[in-house]
């Protein structure tokens, strides 16, 4: 398991800039650390990454390891609980609208992933990009801590609201460790 030392120096292979945010995806321990400017650690949020594990196969619904961008990002201004559907505002839902729901119904903001590492997460069959991973909301806050989703990494509605606030507009690596 790389450390995050180790992942700082790789980063600079993806983002030279110096204000680039960094988000380290520990799939063991169903944490997301974010990193300002590198070094600076900001905070650690639950998540849920994929319940079939980690992998990069079109319609395994698996979890892509290694580093990504963030390159798209939906949602802002939108109320906490707004439903998405093909990255469209759709309407505001809250949890029990969804109490036996197992699909990864995706609220409150949306952060797009592409995957920087070819034959691993870009690249025909493989994309991340093309597989609309995404680091979103979700209806499923209960699961948060246990792998759950089918591919993306979900978040409670709040922390992707403040993650989303803290991002603002700069770059952002995400690491996936497998």
């Amino acid at each position: 398991m790389k450390d995050f030392t180790t992942l700082f120096n790789e980063a600079s292979q993806w983002a030279p800039l110096p204000d680039a945010d960094i988000l380290v995806i520990k799939t063991a321990e169903q944490l997301m650390y974010h990193f300002q400017d590198r070094e600076d650690y900001r905070m650690a949020y639950p998540i849920s990454t994929s319940k079939n594990g980690i992998g990069n196969q079109e319609n395994s619904y698996m979890t892509p390891a290694g580093w990504h961008q963030i390159v798209e990002r939906y949602g802002d201004q939108l109320p906490e609980g707004a439903g998405f559907k093909a990255r469209r505002y759709i309407t505001q839902l809250d949890q029990s609208d969804f109490p036996n729901q197992t699909s990864d119904i995706v609220l409150t903001r949306i952060l797009r992933l592409a995957g920087l590492e070819k034959g691993l997460n870009k690249g025909s069959g493989i994309d991340s990009y093309e597989r609309y991973i995404y680091i979103h909301g979700t209806v499923h806050e209960n699961e948060l801590g246990k792998p759950a989703s089918n591919g993306c990494i979900r978040m409670s509605n709040a922390d992707i609201v403040d993650l989303f606030q803290q991002l603002n507009s700069k770059p952002c690596l995400v690491y996936i460790q497998a």
